[in-house]
């Protein structure tokens, strides 16, 4: 009894995982601002559309939109979206990221 229990346990913690993992990718133009989010040391870059969703930006693009900070940019980006669920199934998020960045507006960027 002891080794059916353990074994759907188990079972149900694979399948959790499976299906927590969504990954979804598709290539976006937005318009909004960049701003900084969090607290030191655990600090991010995020772009904020004008649509209100928050994404956060891939660390190898920080450095092309910090000085850029605080101004309204449009961007093209691949947006991805990772939803995350705890095994349990109480606590769901979603975060979005956006990657590949290209700045239209700033062709030096």
């Amino acid at each position: 009894m002891k080794a059916i229990k353990s074994v759907l346990i188990i079972m149900s913690f694979c399948l959790c995982f499976l299906l927590a993992c969504t990954d979804k990718e598709k290539t976006v133009e937005l318009t909004g601002t960049i701003a900084m989010k969090g607290n030191a040391p655990f600090l991010r870059v995020v772009f904020v559309s004008d649509a209100g969703r928050v994404y956060t930006v891939a660390v190898k693009e920080k450095d092309k939109l910090l000085p850029l900070q605080g101004k309204k940019i449009r961007i093209k980006a691949t947006e991805k979206c990772l939803k995350m669920e705890t095994a349990d199934g109480k606590i769901t998020t979603t975060e979005w990221y956006l990657q590949n960045i290209v700045l239209p507006d700033y062709p030096g960027q």
